[in-house]
């Protein structure tokens, strides 16, 4: 068997088993480690494709540093493939274990609505949204401006490379768009990063997350 991991003593094997399902039942099983294996892992698949049908991912995430963050650096499928087909908003998109994305999709559609009638587009603006995530509230903000900009640290937070991938494709395919993959504070205007200003800049959730720099939005020509 798999010993369940003593934080105080950081012994102990297995750290936490997590679940994601889509919007069409099918789902992807997570294990967090502290190690790079787990004993008898195709009975454990085995096991856990005859409880839920509709199983497609088995993701090992190999956490072995003293810490209260749940998933590790390293996050491998064992089985199946490396994330789900996710709906929201009329978009489809590759959700990996560590790709931020709201639980509750019912009313992660209801903020993302909220959300754009706040900005009460015109379709000529152009907008980023800071922290983005997978891109939730990115890619509805397309369809409504001339352009946005989504920005996220990729390899330390959210997304892995395959919802990346995804969002990319999906922001290119509409109108010229552009997914910027880094940390806020490195798109100040005044490095030459970005050389267009936004006229709207949107933020999901609360303005303490870590990396939030209000002079990063204290720009002249933002109006929102």
């Amino acid at each position: 068997g798999a010993a369940p991991y003593d934080e105080e003593r950081h012994a102990g094997l297995l750290r936490h088993v997590m679940t994601r399902e889509a919007a069409d039942g099918t789902s992807m099983l997570i294990l967090v480690v502290n190690g790079r294996s787990v004993p008898q892992l195709e009975k454990l698949i085995s096991r856990a494709q005859s409880a839920a049908p509709g199983l497609r991912s088995v993701i090992l995430s190999e956490n072995t540093a003293r810490t209260n963050v749940i998933l590790g650096p390293v996050n491998r499928a064992v089985w199946g493939k490396s994330y789900l087909l996710e709906t929201l908003c009329g978009f489809s998109m590759r959700v990996s274990a560590p790709s931020f994305f709201q639980v509750n999709r019912t009313q992660a559609e209801s903020l993302c609505e909220k959300a754009l009638e706040f900005a009460a587009l015109t379709g000529k603006e152009r907008v980023w949204d800071l922290y983005c995530g997978c891109g939730t509230i990115t890619l509805p903000l397309s369809r409504r401006c001339e352009s946005v900009l989504g920005i996220e640290i990729v390899f330390v937070f959210d997304f892995a490379g395959i919802a990346v991938q995804s969002i990319g494709s999906r922001l290119f395919e509409s109108r010229p768009q552009n997914l910027f993959l880094r940390t806020v504070q490195e798109i100040a205007v005044e490095n030459g990063i970005v050389p267009v200003v936004p006229q709207i800049v949107q933020v999901d959730g609360q303005p303490i997350v870590f990396g939030y720099f209000p002079s990063v939005v204290q720009v002249d020509g933002i109006s929102r």
